[in-house]
C-alpha cells in the first residue's frame, strides 16, 4: 500500500490534517496530499527525472521580480520596471525566493520523504527540463542552462544563458511550461499580457518579436529559436500526447488549443494585438466543447495507463477558475477536436481554498496536482497584496490500490533495455527512454531495431521508431521511404516534419512526398505537409502544395485550406505569378485558397497584381453560393478604406459581367452608374428581399451618403428586426444631418434594450445631438428617465461645457463620477443571505434584459464583453465588485478607447481592429464602426468600463435574489425561453 502520512508528521500543522480527511473522490480513486507548506510555496510546474524523483517549481517571488521596481502600470494594467532583472551569475544579480525542488521516495512506501533543493535564489522561474547533462530552467526573461555532469543534484556552476527578451510586463502570463518535443526541440508557452523580443546568445540574428498568445520552441544544438504556432489565450502548459500533437492550455472560452506547425489561430485581438502577419485572413479556432463545458488553465493527455478506463486519452485540467480538477473527452473532427465532459475528480468537495494551477502524470500513472492553496486566483487581488504566499500543496490523484514503483535509474540502462520501455503502455516511460536513448553512449547501436520497426510495424512502435531514429541519425531516403509508405499516417505525417525541419530533403525526398501526397486521404499528413512546404524555397514548396491543392480533400475543409493558403503567402511577394498559376491549374478546387490569394493581390495595390486578379476573376470555376459569398467578403474586405477609382480596366472587365456580384459592390465598382443606384435605393425600401444585401447597403451608405438614402434609412427605422436597426444607427453616424436626432430621439422611448445602446451610441457621437437630447430632456420628463447613470457618465466623459452645464440644471452633481459603495454592497449580500426561493426563469429574464447585450453565459448572449461562464461567479468578493464598481477592474481584452473622427464624431468602443488602413471600433450594443486612418484625429484608451453602473438599481429583493441565482448556475438550465 502506498504510505502517505509521512510527510504529514514532519511538516504538517493540525488544521491540514483535519483538512485532508475531508477530501473526496469517485469510488475507484484516492487522493493524497503529499506535500504542503513549509516543504512547497506557490507550486506552479513539476516534473519527474529519470530516477522517477519528482521536481517542483515553487513562484515564491510571484507577483513581483525581486531588485525591479515598479514605476508604472500602463493602459492595460502591465507593470512597468525601472530595469530588468540580470540573469543569475551576472554581478548585478538580485537573488529572488523561486525555488526548485526534488522530491524523493528513499523507502519505496509511495510518500515523498527527502526533500531537496536543486536551486535556490531563482527569480521568476516558471518551469524546467531535464536534458543535455543538466537542467533547462525558464527565468523570464531568460531561458538558462544549469550544467550537473556528475550528477549530484548540485549545479556545476552559474548558468549559461541560451535565450533573453521573453517578457514579464505580467507576472501572470509568463513563458512557461518547458517540456521536450519527441523531435529534440525545447518546446514552451507563452501567456497573454506579456510580449516576446528573443534573441539566442551569440548568434548575429534579429530578435523574433510578437505579442505573446503563442507557443515556442529553441533547438539548443541548433541555437534557433523559433515561433512554432501563434494564438491561443494566457497559454499555460505545453503537451505532446502519444502521437506527437501539441496542445496548451487557453484560460479562454476554449478548452484548449491543438497546435499545427506555422498556424495562426484565435485570440483575444484588440489588447493582446493582431496576428503579426497581416494576410493571414482568418485563424484556426481551438478545441471545441459542448456549450456547458468550463474553460481549462493547465492540461495533459492523460496516457498513462493505470487510471479507470474513463480516463485514457482523455483531456484532463486544473482550473483554478472553478477550482476544481477534471477532464474531457475528445473526438478528433477533422483538423480540430472537439469535446465533451469526462467527470470531475472531486478533490473540492469541503475546500473552498483548494486552487489547482497544473497537473502533470508520474511514471506510477497517477496524476499530480500543484495547489496554490487560496481562496481566489486573480491577478489584480495579487498584485494588490490579496495573497496567500506562504501556502501551497501537492497532491496526488490515483486507482485506491495503486502500486508503489521499485527505485529505478533510466540513466543506467543498457541500449536493449531502453528499447524494450519504448513499448511501455505508459507514455511517461516512452518518453523518458526515449531522451535516455537519444544521449546514450551506444545509441547507434539501436539503428537496425529503430529501422525494422519503421518497416514493419504499423502502431506506436513505429513512430517511437522513427522519432528515435531521427534523434540518433539524418533520415535518408531509404529510410524516408519505408517511413511515407507506412500505414500508420502519424509516420507519413512525422516523416514530412522531420525531414523537413532538420534539413534532410533531397529532391528524391520531394519526390516521395509528392507521390504519396497525390492520393494521401488523413487530414493530418495533409496538413503537416502543407505546414512544412511554408517552410521551404518556392520551388520546393511548390512540389508539395501541388498535390495538396489537387486532392480533392481540400475543397470542404476550411483549415486545410488555411494552411495552404499560408504555405502560398511567403511567396506572393517575389512570385505573384507563379502563385497564381499553381491556384488556376485545372486540376485545382481550392475556393478557399483563391479567394485568399485574390485578397492578397488586390491587398498589394501594385497595379501588376490588380492585373493578375482580374485574370483570377475571369477564370473563376463553379463556385457554390457560400463560396461566392466568401470571395466577395474577402473581396470587399480588399478595399476597405480604399478606393475604386484606381483598378485597372482588367479588372473591371472582369467584374462586370459577373452576375454574383454583390449590389454594394456594383455601387463601389460605379457609383455614377444611376441604374445601379436607383437599384440599390428601391431594395432600402424592399427590405424583406434579401436582409443581406440590406445590411450592406445600409453600411455603404453610412460611409457614402446620399440624400435619398438618408431620408429611406430614417424611414426605415420602424423596423422590427433588431440587428438591421442597430446596423441604421451604427451608419447613421456618418451622416451629417439635423433630422437624424430628432428622428432617433422620437423612436428612443419605444426601442428594446439590445436596440437602446445602439441608439444612445448614435446620439452620443455628435455634440449636436447631445444638446438635443439634453434639451428634450429638460422639457419632457421621458427624456430624461432616458439619461440614464451610464449615458451620463460617457456625455461627463467628453467633458464639454455646454452638455456639463446642461446636466448639472437637469442631474445636480451629475459631473461627479458615481462609484459604487461598501453600503450597497453590503446589501445586497444581506438579500442573498435571506431565505427567499429564487426564481430561476425571472432571473434568466432580468440577465437577458439587463446583462445578454454584451455577455455570454451558458453559451446565451452577445460576444461584446468577456464570457461570463468560466467567471468566478461563485465567489461574490469578485463578483460584486464588477458588478456595482464595473471600471474597477477591467477584463483583459475589453479595454474602452475614445476615437475622435475629422468628421466631429467621438466614438466610443473596445478596438477591435487597428492597422494601417482602417480603425475599427466595436460599441457596446451596436455594429462595429469602421474609420478610414486618415480621418482619426485620436485614439485613445480609456479608464472606463463600457458596461454602466447601477445595474441592480431598480431590482426589489426578491428580483436580486432571483437575478444572482441564475448569474451563479453551474450549467444551463432548462428554461422555458420567452
Amino acid at each position: 500500500m502506498i504510505k502517505t502520512t509521512s510527510l504529514f508528521a514532519i511538516f504538517l500543522i493540525s488544521t491540514l490534517l483535519a483538512e485532508e480527511s475531508s477530501w473526496l473522490s469517485g469510488d475507484d480513486l484516492t487522493i493524497d496530499l503529499v506535500a504542503s507548506h513549509p516543504v512547497v510555496e506557490q507550486p506552479i510546474f513539476l516534473n519527474f527525472d529519470h530516477r522517477g524523483r519528482m521536481w517542483v517549481a515553487q513562484y515564491r517571488q510571484y507577483p513581483f521580480p525581486a531588485g525591479s521596481k515598479v514605476v508604472g502600470k500602463d493602459r492595460f494594467w502591465r507593470s512597468e520596471y525601472d530595469k530588468l532583472p540580470s540573469p543569475p551569475g551576472h554581478p548585478e544579480y538580485v537573488p529572488g525566493k523561486d525555488l526548485i525542488s526534488i522530491h524523493e521516495d528513499t523507502n519505496g512506501d509511495g510518500s515523498f520523504d527527502k526533500v531537496s533543493p536543486f536551486l535556490e535564489g531563482l527569480n521568476f522561474c516558471t518551469s524546467f527540463a531535464h536534458g543535455h547533462g543538466g537542467l533547462w530552467v525558464l527565468q523570464p526573461p531568460y531561458l538558462l542552462f544549469y550544467e550537473d555532469k556528475d550528477r549530484d543534484d548540485k549545479p556545476d556552476g552559474p548558468p549559461q544563458v541560451h535565450l533573453r527578451g521573453f517578457g514579464i510586463e505580467d507576472s501572470h502570463s509568463l513563458a512557461n511550461s518547458l517540456t521536450w518535443g519527441p523531435d529534440g526541440w525545447l518546446y514552451g508557452a507563452n501567456g497573454s499580457t506579456t510580449s516576446l523580443r528573443v534573441t539566442v546568445e551569440g548568434e548575429n540574428v534579429p530578435p523574433v518579436v510578437r505579442a505573446g498568445q503563442l507557443v515556442w520552441r529553441y533547438h539548443p544544438k541548433r541555437r534557433v529559436f523559433e515561433i512554432f504556432a501563434e494564438g491561443g489565450g494566457n497559454n499555460l502548459s505545453c503537451e505532446f500526447d502519444s502521437v506527437g500533437r501539441l496542445y496548451s492550455g487557453s484560460n479562454t472560452a476554449h478548452v484548449a488549443f491543438y497546435y499545427h506547425q506555422g498556424a495562426y489561430y484565435q485570440k483575444t485581438f484588440g489588447k493582446h494585438g493582431e496576428l503579426s502577419n497581416p494576410h493571414t485572413y482568418g485563424y484556426l479556432p481551438g478545441i471545441l466543447h459542448q456549450k456547458y463545458a468550463r474553460v481549462t488553465n493547465s492540461i495533459m493527455m492523460y496516457e498513462g495507463g493505470e487510471l479507470p478506463a474513463r480516463f485514457n486519452g482523455a483531456i484532463v485540467f486544473a482550473n483554478p477558475l472553478t477550482l476544481g480538477v477534471g477532464s474531457y473527452r475528445p473526438k478528433l473532427e477533422g483538423l480540430n477536436f472537439s469535446v465533451a465532459p469526462n467527470g470531475i475528480v472531486d478533490v473540492r468537495k469541503d475546500d473552498k481554498w483548494f486552487c489547482p494551477v497544473y497537473v502533470d502524470a508520474g511514471p506510477d500513472g497517477a496524476l499530480y496536482v500543484c495547489d496554490w492553496y487560496d481562496e481566489q486566483c486573480n491577478h489584480l487581488k495579487h498584485s494588490e497584496g490579496q495573497l496567500h504566499a506562504n501556502d501551497g500543496r501537492l497532491f496526488r490523484i490515483r486507482v485506491r490500490e495503486g502500486r508503489v514503483l521499485k527505485q529505478f535509474d533510466l540513466s543506467k540502462l543498457t541500449v536493449l533495455e531502453l528499447l524494450e520501455h519504448l513499448k511501455s503502455s505508459n507514455r511517461w516511460w516512452r518518453e523518458e527512454a526515449r531522451r535516455a536513448l537519444w544521449q546514450h553512449k551506444d545509441r547507434k547501436n539501436a539503428l537496425p531495431t529503430l529501422e525494422k520497426w519503421i518497416n514493419d510495424e504499423k502502431g506506436q512502435l513505429a513512430l517511437e521508431g522513427l522519432w528515435c531514429r531521427s534523434l540518433i541519425d539524418d533520415l535518408a531516403i531509404q529510410v524516408f521511404r519505408k517511413a511515407m509508405r507506412s500505414a500508420n499516417p502519424h509516420v507519413r505525417r512525422w516523416a514530412i516534419r522531420l525531414a523537413v525541419d532538420n534539413g534532410d530533403l533531397t529532391p528524391a525526398h520531394l519526390t516521395e512526398v509528392s507521390e504519396v501526397l497525390v492520393a494521401e486521404e488523413d487530414l493530418e499528413v495533409l496538413a503537416q505537409a502543407a505546414s512544412s512546404a511554408a517552410r521551404l524555397p518556392m520551388q520546393e514548396a511548390l512540389a508539395i502544395l501541388r498535390p495538396i491543392l489537387g486532392n480533392k480533400i481540400i475543397r470542404n475543409n476550411a483549415q486545410l485550406s488555411l494552411l495552404t493558403w499560408w504555405a502560398i503567402e511567403p511567396h506572393c511577394d517575389k512570385f505573384p505569378r507563379e502563385c497564381v498559376a499553381l491556384v488556376l491549374r485545372k486540376e485545382v478546387m481550392a475556393p478557399k485558397v483563391f479567394v485568399r490569394l485574390n485578397r492578397w493581390l488586390a491587398t498589394s495595390g501594385n497595379l501588376n497584381n490588380l492585373k493578375l486578379s482580374g485574370e483570377m476573376l475571369s477564370s473563376i470555376g463553379e463556385f457554390t453560393k457560400d463560396e461566392q459569398r466568401e470571395l466577395w467578403f474577402h473581396f470587399d474586405e480588399a478595399f476597405k478604406g480604399r478606393s475604386f477609382a484606381t483598378i485597372p480596366e482588367e479588372m473591371i472587365s472582369a467584374l462586370a459581367g459577373r452576375a454574383d456580384l454583390p449590389l454594394h459592390l456594383e455601387l463601389r465598382l460605379f457609383p455614377h452608374n444611376r441604374s445601379v443606384l436607383n437599384e440599390a435605393l428601391r431594395q432600402l425600401d424592399d427590405f424583406k428581399r434579401n436582409r443581406e444585401t440590406l445590411l450592406r447597403l445600409i453600411e455603404y451608405f453610412g460611409e457614402n451618403p446620399h440624400p435619398d438614402a438618408t431620408s429611406k434609412l430614417l424611414g426605415l427605422l420602424d423596423v422590427k428586426d433588431a440587428g438591421i436597426l442597430i446596423q441604421i444607427f451604427a451608419s447613421l453616424q456618418g451622416i451629417e444631418s439635423p433630422k437624424i436626432a430628432k428622428a432617433v430621439l422620437k423612436r428612443l422611448p419605444t426601442l428594446r434594450s439590445e436596440e437602446v445602446q445602439a441608439a444612445e451610441i448614435l446620439l452620443l457621437s455628435r455634440v449636436s445631438w447631445v444638446s438635443e437630447w439634453l434639451d428634450a430632456a429638460a422639457k419632457d420628463r421621458a427624456f430624461k428617465e432616458l439619461l440614464t447613470s451610464g449615458v451620463r457618465k460617457q456625455i461627463v466623459s467628453r467633458a464639454h461645457p455646454g452638455h456639463l452645464r446642461k446636466l448639472e440644471m437637469l442631474f445636480p452633481k451629475a459631473a461627479e463620477p458615481v462609484k459604487a459603495s461598501e453600503v450597497e454592497s453590503q446589501k445586497v449580500q444581506t438579500i442573498l443571505g435571506k431565505s427567499i426561493k429564487p426564481n430561476l426563469q425571472n432571473g434568466y429574464a432580468i440577465f437577458t434584459t439587463r446583462c445578454a447585450v454584451c455577455h455570454v453565459l451558458h453559451a446565451d448572449g452577445g460576444d461584446i464583453g468577456p464570457s461570463l461562464t468560466s467567471y468566478q461567479r461563485e465567489d461574490l468578493k469578485t463578483l460584486l465588485p464588477s458588478i456595482l464598481e464595473p471600471s474597477r477592474e477591467i477584463r483583459e481584452g475589453f479595454e474602452n478607447y475614445i476615437l475622435k473622427v475629422a468628421d466631429g464624431r467621438n466614438l466610443i468602443g473596445f478596438l477591435k481592429t487597428k492597422n494601417k488602413r482602417v480603425v475599427v471600433i466595436q460599441p457596446a450594443g451596436g455594429a462595429p464602426l469602421t474609420v478610414t486612418t486618415d480621418q482619426v484625429l485620436s485614439l485613445e484608451p480609456t479608464r472606463t468600463s463600457l458596461m454602466p453602473p447601477g445595474l441592480l438599481n431598480g431590482l426589489s429583493e426578491q428580483e436580486i435574489s432571483d437575478f444572482f441565482a441564475y448569474l451563479r448556475s453551474p450549467q444551463p438550465l432548462n428554461l422555458q425561453k420567452k
